[in-house]
C-alpha cells in the first residue's frame, strides 16, 4: 500500500501557495482606500438582495461604472493617462469586490427563511494594550495602535454595525490611562487620534524599520549558518515587512533595502550572486510594467526562503545530528570506487536514451542535474546535499533524484513508486530475470540512498562513508 506520508513537499508547496494568496488578499484590502472599501461593500449588499447570487468572476454595467467612479487613484490614473497604473488598480479593486459580494451573499442567505436559529455573531474588538504600561510608549506601540486601528475599521465594516455602536465597544477596549479621555468622543475618528497622540511618530518608526532591514543577520559569515537560523532571520525580515505595512500600507521599501535584504541571505538558501541579481532585476520589471510593489515581492521571495529553510530543519532533524557532518578525508578513495561500482547499478532511462542504450554508446549521463561527463550517485549536488546539507533544489524529487515534471506524481510505494526502476542488464542476467527492478530508496529515512546522510555513515553491515546496496525486486 502506497505510503502517502512522503507527499511532504506537495504539500509544502501547496500550503505555501495559500499562504502567498492569503497575503496577497490582505494586501489588496489594506492599500484599497476606505471610503472604496466601503462603497464596494455597499454596492455588493445592493446588488445581491435585487439580483441574487451573482457568478464568482461576473460584473454588470452598473458595477464597473460604481466601482470605477468610487476609487480616487483609479480615476486620477485613467485621467493622467497612465493606462498600465489603472489596469493594476483595477484588478485589485475587482478582486477584492468579488470577495465582497461573496460574503454578502452568505450574509444575507443567513438571514432567509430556515435559519430561524441564528444569531449574529456578538461584534469582537481587540483590546489595545501598550508594550510597558508603566513607562512610556514606544515605538512597538504605534505599530500596535495601527494594527488595533486597522482591524476595528475592518470588523465594523464586515459586521456592517454604525460608527456609533462601535465607539460604544471601542471605548472599552483601551488601556486604562486613556479610558477617561476617551469618555466624551463623538467619533472612532477622535478616539483613535486620541490614542495615537502620545506615541512616536509613524515618520520615526519607518526610518527605524528601514534601519533594522538594513542592519543584516547578527550571525558571523565565517561560521555556519543553520537552518534554523536562516528561519529565524527570514521570520524577522517578514515581521519588520509587516510592521511597515501596518503603520503605511502604501510605503513601499527602496530598492537599495530590497536588495540588501536579499544578498544578507546565505548562497545555499537563496542561491549566487548573479541569480539574486537576476531576480532582482525582474522584480524592477514587474514593478515597472504592473506596479507590483517590491516590498510584496520580497516579501513572497521571503515566504519561500522561510519554507525551505523550516522544512531543510525538519529533515535535518529526522536525519539526527550527523547529517551535517562532513566524511573523513582518508575515506574519499575507497568512496569513489564504491559510487563508480553503485552507479553502474542504477543507470537508467534519462536524455538521449535508456540506459542500456547509454551503457552501449559509452556515455555518462547524471539524470539528477541532466549533465553529461558524471554519473548520478558521483554528482557534486547529491554529494553536497548528503555530505553539507545544502538545500536541494526546487523540484528535485528526493525519492527517485529526478527533477519532477509536470502533472508527475512522486510518492513512496513498494510496487509502483517513483523510486522503483529497472535494473541493469548486468543484474538481470546474473538474476536471469529480464523484469529485473531495483528500489533504491532508504524506507527508514524516506530519502534516495545517495543522499541518505545517516545511512551513508553507519557501519551497520558496512563500512563508514559507503552508500548502502539498492533492494532488488524480481518479476517472477
Amino acid at each position: 500500500m502506497a505510503d502517502i506520508s512522503i507527499h511532504l513537499d506537495d504539500l509544502v508547496d501547496r500550503s505555501l501557495a495559500k499562504r502567498t494568496q492569503g497575503l496577497k488578499q490582505v494586501e489588496d484590502v489594506r492599500v484599497t482606500e476606505e471610503e472604496t472599501l466601503d462603497r464596494m461593500l455597499d454596492l455588493a449588499y445592493e446588488v445581491v438582495q435585487n439580483r441574487g447570487h451573482q457568478p464568482d468572476d461576473a460584473l454588470t454595467d452598473q458595477e464597473v461604472q460604481v466601482i470605477m467612479g468610487a476609487d480616487r487613484k483609479l480615476l486620477a490614473a485613467s485621467v493622467q493617462g497612465k493606462d498600465d497604473l489603472a489596469k493594476a488598480i483595477w484588478a485589485r479593486l475587482k478582486r477584492v469586490y468579488l470577495r465582497q459580494r461573496v460574503a454578502a451573499a452568505k450574509n444575507i442567505a443567513a438571514q432567509q427563511p430556515g435559519y430561524g436559529s441564528f444569531k449574529p455573531p456578538p461584534l469582537r474588538f481587540p483590546d489595545l494594550a501598550w508594550e510597558n504600561p508603566g513607562g512610556s510608549r514606544t515605538m512597538q506601540d504605534t505599530v500596535s495602535v495601527c494594527q488595533w486601528r486597522d482591524s476595528i475599521k475592518q470588523t465594523r465594516r464586515l459586521a456592517r454595525c454604525s460608527d456609533t455602536i462601535a465607539l460604544e465597544v471601542v471605548r472599552d477596549k483601551v488601556p486604562e490611562s486613556l479610558k477617561s479621555r476617551v469618555l466624551n468622543t463623538m467619533t472612532l475618528s477622535d478616539l483613535f487620534a486620541i490614542a495615537e497622540g502620545e506615541l512616536p511618530p509613524v515618520n520615526t518608526v519607518a526610518e527605524d524599520i528601514e534601519r533594522q532591514l538594513k542592519a543584516g543577520p547578527l550571525w558571523s559569515q565565517e561560521s555556519p549558518v543553520t537552518p534554523q537560523m536562516v528561519e529565524k532571520y527570514a521570520r524577522k525580515i517578514l515581521k519588520l515587512l509587516e510592521d511597515q505595512a501596518c503603520i503605511a500600507p502604501m510605503m513601499d521599501c527602496p530598492f537599495r533595502v530590497v536588495q540588501s535584504v536579499v544578498e544578507s541571505f546565505p548562497v545555499a538558501y537563496s542561491g549566487s550572486f548573479m541569480k539574486k541579481r537576476e531576480e532582482l532585476a525582474g522584480w524592477k520589471t514587474r514593478y515597472e510594467n504592473e506596479q507590483i510593489l517590491l516590498v510584496t515581492q520580497l516579501r513572497e521571495w521571503l515566504e519561500s526562503i522561510k519554507s525551505d529553510a523550516a522544512t531543510q530543519a525538519q529533515r535535518e532533524s529526522s536525519y539526527g545530528p550527523q547529517w551535517t557532518k562532513t566524511p573523513k578525508k582518508d575515506k574519499e578513495p575507497d568512496v569513489t570506487k564504491r559510487i563508480m561500482a553503485l552507479e553502474a547499478q542504477v543507470r537508467e532511462e534519462g536524455r538521449g536514451g535508456s540506459g542500456r542504450q547509454r551503457a552501449q554508446r559509452g556515455e555518462d549521463l547524471c539524470y539528477t542535474c541532466e549533465k553529461t561527463g558524471h554519473l548520478t550517485a558521483k554528482c557534486d549536488l547529491l554529494r553536497e546535499i548528503r555530505d553539507e546539507g545544502k538545500t536541494p533544489p526546487e523540484g528535485l524529487c528526493l525519492l527517485c533524484l529526478r527533477m519532477k515534471k509536470p502533472g508527475e506524481r512522486h510518492f513512496i510505494d513498494e510496487k509502483v513508486g517513483c523510486h522503483i526502476g529497472p535494473a541493469t542488464l548486468r543484474k538481470q542476467r546474473e538474476r536471469e530475470d529480464k523484469g529485473l527492478k531495483r528500489d533504491y530508496l532508504c524506507y527508514k529515512h524516506k530519502v534516495a540512498l545517495p543522499v541518505c546522510r545517516p545511512c551513508y555513515v553507519s557501519t551497520d553491515g558496512k563500512k563508514a562513508n559507503e552508500v548502502p546496496l539498492p533492494k532488488y525486486i524480481g518479476s517472477k
